[in-house]
């Protein structure tokens, strides 16, 4: 079972470094045992975070506008379920999707983003399931500590256990996140 969800994993890599389009997306779907949809519907993905005021400012490729689909279809899916496949599956997207991906980085299930190519993520970032990131700029979660006293959108934060939660329901517009902890707990 190992090798045929690794093998999975390269054939979907090799999809994406050659380029998405309508066919290519709907052979990773097909790869994941996700819905099957036509090209000519995956020739018209829109994605929500387009039909936001300021998409025309950071607006997708086509690659990108697919990498997003694939990610938010992926949690559709049975296979997101199993842990061995999706957490380096998501990581896979986000490395071609996200400005940059560190080493390590976890999303469990249902997480969600409006501009997935605004977000940069150092080694060791953790997503816990439910959660949702709406950047309006360039977004950066890495580790670090200790973390700037000036964070107004802290919610709780245990220093013994160095976990932190970013309150979800205030913008996260124009702050940088230079410095989070060993492990990044978010939950919306």
């Amino acid at each position: 079972m190992a090798d045929l969800l690794k093998n999975i994993l390269i054939r979907v890599e090799n999809l994406i470094t050659e380029g998405l389009n309508a066919a290519t997306t709907g052979e990773i779907l097909h790869l994941i045992e996700g819905a099957t949809l036509s090209q000519a519907i995956l020739d018209r993905v829109m994605l929500y975070n387009e039909t936001l005021p300021r998409a025309a400012e950071f607006p997708y490729t086509r690659q990108q506008r697919y990498l997003h689909f694939l990610w938010d279809a992926f949690d559709k899916t049975a296979l997101s379920l199993m842990v061995p496949f999706s957490i380096p599956f998501r990581r896979l997207i986000g490395k071609y999707l996200f400005k940059s991906c560190g080493n390590a980085m976890i999303a469990e299930e249902n997480v969600r983003f409006n501009f997935g190519h605004l977000l940069e993520l150092g080694d060791g970032v953790f997503f816990n399931r439910g959660f949702c990131l709406t950047p309006r700029e360039v977004l950066f979660l890495a580790t670090a500590w200790p973390w700037p006293k000036t964070c107004e959108f802290l919610r709780t934060v245990t220093p013994k256990r160095r976990i932190l939660s970013v309150v979800t329901d205030k913008l996260l517009s124009k702050i940088t996140l230079k410095f989070m902890l060993g492990r990044l707990l978010c939950r919306a």
